[in-house]
């Protein structure tokens, strides 16, 4: 007897430890099924998505651009696709397999909201009806400039580029970001400018000594933090400064309606203002400039406060004939910097 309570003392644990193990065997299916119910679960969750994605992502104007329809759960090649742009149904993009699309970008900064209805088959059999929307916006870069030659208030135009001027090129990007946001790069002549690279870096400058005529390319790419990338180049042409002359009422004025004259008729005893203004000389204003007046060969002395200025007197016993009044401005601080100019004179 007393045998057999020891025994029953070192078979109880035993008995135990065997029943936990019987119940945790009878409750595994269970939880095996919980597992496998998660996993339908999420396997219902990537079913009922289907993803649109554009290339490129930032279209430029006239450009071509897809958007395509993906997803992991069924064959694109047995699903209906059915498309919209702006609201508008496309049925000659539609229908089965046909899960991209390729449209021509309008102008810089026009939206496109596309959208796609999927009827398809999941892998487990599963009829599913998915839809997704995108926004492509296209994309704009505008290049323009301008160089640090002088020229007058009522002149309209752009500063032009000449020797030995500097020349300001500023990029103008729509591509739905802050411009810190985008990444500039920049080549002269197609060679990259290291120190002309980085966000922000809408602008960009260069000083040619190149000869009259020649060109410079200038181009610039910009990148969004998405890496989809713009670019836009163009070539600026070297110019020579000029020398316009004017009539003016006023001896130093030159009228807003100015227009040049090639030749002036005057009588004998006439007076007449003539002005000398220069474009696209590396000066800041006139007076940095010398300038050499002469008529009919004999050489003209301009007004003491402004030496781009002539007063012309015809003599009373002045021949009738045509002249030749012409002036030559020189860059004090460039001495290869001229221009010359000329005007007929006729005495009647």
């Amino acid at each position: 007897m007393k045998n057999f309570a020891k025994k029953l003392r070192y078979l109880i644990p035993l008995l135990l430890v065997f029943a936990a193990i019987l119940a945790y065997a009878q409750a595994l299916p269970d939880e095996v099924q919980n597992i496998l119910d998660q996993i339908g679960n999420v396997n219902q969750m990537v079913a009922a998505k289907v993803t649109l994605s554009a290339a490129p992502d930032t279209p430029t104007e006239n450009s071509k651009f897809i958007v395509k329809a993906a997803s992991f759960r069924f064959d694109e090649t047995k699903a209906h696709f059915q498309w919209f742009v702006n609201g508008k149904p496309l049925p000659n993009e539609s229908g089965f397999g046909r899960e991209d699309i390729t449209l021509t970008a309008g102008p810089a900064g026009t939206d496109y909201k596309i959208k796609v209805i999927v009827s398809a088959t999941d892998d487990d059999g599963l009829k599913q009806t998915l839809n997704d929307e995108i926004t492509v916006r296209v994309g704009g870069l505008d290049l323009s400039w301008w160089a640090n030659t002088y020229t007058p208030l009522n002149y309209e135009g752009r500063p032009l580029m000449t020797t030995g001027s500097t020349v300001f090129v500023t990029a103008l990007a729509q591509m739905g970001v802050s411009s810190k946001n985008l990444l500039y790069t920049w080549y002269l002549d197609d060679k990259k400018i290291g120190y002309s690279v980085g966000y922000d870096r809408q602008e960009f400058s260069f000083t040619s000594d190149d000869r009259v005529g020649a060109s410079r390319r200038v181009k610039v790419e910009v990148t969004d933090l998405f890496g989809a990338t713009i670019s836009k180049a163009m070539s600026i042409k070297m110019v020579a400064p000029q020398i316009i002359i004017y009539k003016s009422d006023k001896i130093d004025v030159v009228p807003a309606n100015a227009e040049a004259s090639e030749e002036y008729v005057l009588q004998a005893g006439q007076q007449i203002n003539l002005i000398a203004v220069p474009y696209f000389f590396s000066i800041k204003t006139p007076g940095e400039l010398t300038y050499e007046w002469s008529f009919n060969g004999r050489r003209l002395g301009g007004a003491p406060s402004n030496p781009n200025v002539v007063t012309l007197t015809i003599p009373d016993n002045a021949e009738k004939g045509t002249y030749a009044l012409t002036v030559t401005a020189r860059n004090k601080n460039k001495i290869l910097q001229n221009a010359p100019a000329s005007v007929k004179i006729t005495v009647r």
